[in-house]
């Protein structure tokens, strides 16, 4: 498995179409192109696993167990690649962006002023996460190059334990979250429910919703305008005083 990333390379590639059989992510290489440059992509604090990049701009994954990185404009592949980091130059990892050039096979890619997201294959456990960015990102722009900060995904560990015969913790979605994350929980008991917000310290600095829910979805937002960055612990006081928690994290 292995992964052309220099700009030369781009080049000489364009029209090529690149697919990724384990997730079906597939794109063809554009001639308009942009670079989102991570300082590093992690999975709940732990880094993806690299792949080696050669001297010739390839990416190897000579075992198999590479984690991989791409980037979308909605639903529509706009490129990936197998994550590494360039240890000889910047210690970054570098992701090339395809835009849209004009031509049938680039329909629907970035223009300028669009805003990708990316999305993290993990190796291990065959799982498609969203990536969420430390920073805004930045608006595509044909041949930019933008350096971010690290890319982010969350699997907490604890949603498992939030179920019941009443309620089920669906999600909480982004986490890690920057301005606004929302909890998505299903009730079906005729009882009130109570989401407060506390640090790790055991204050609570806020409470996000207290009132009845019956046989529902529900999606609440969490707004952070006066949170710092950190952790955090959800509570979720269910009924004869059942209490489960999750953990949040927040990046400002």
């Amino acid at each position: 498995m292995k992964r052309y990333l220099l700009l030369f390379t781009i080049l000489s590639n364009a029209f090529c179409i690149e697919c990724f059989e384990e997730t079906g992510w597939c794109y063809n290489q554009s001639v308009n192109f942009a670079f989102y440059i991570f300082e590093e992509v992690s999975i709940n604090d732990t880094e993806l696993n690299r792949g080696i990049l050669e001297y010739d701009g390839t990416v190897l994954c000579p075992n198999n167990d590479c984690d991989i990185v791409g980037a979308f404009n909605g639903d529509i592949c706009v490129g990936w690649s197998i994550y590494y980091i360039n240890e000889e130059l910047d210690n970054r990892f570098t992701l090339p962006v395809n835009g849209y050039d004009g031509n049938e096979y680039s329909s629907g890619y970035l223009l300028n002023g669009d805003i990708p997201t990316f999305k993290i294959f993990d190796a291990s456990n065959n799982h498609i996460f969203e990536g969420y960015s430390a920073i805004d990102i930045p608006m595509f722009e044909n041949f930019g190059g933008f350096i971010m900060e690290n890319l982010y995904s969350s699997i907490d560990l604890n949603i498992s334990n939030l179920k019941s015969n009443d309620f089920d913790l669906l999600g909480i979605y982004p986490n890690p979250f920057n301005s606004r994350t929302n909890i998505v929980f299903r009730n079906e008991s005729n009882t009130d429910i109570k989401i407060n917000l506390f640090d790790l310290n055991g204050k609570q600095i806020q409470s996000i919703f207290s009132g009845k829910i019956t046989n529902s979805i529900q999606s609440i937002n969490l707004n952070s305008e006066n949170l710092t960055s950190g952790v955090y612990i959800m509570q979720f006081n269910l009924s004869n005083n059942n209490k489960k928690y999750v953990k949040l994290t927040h990046l400002k």
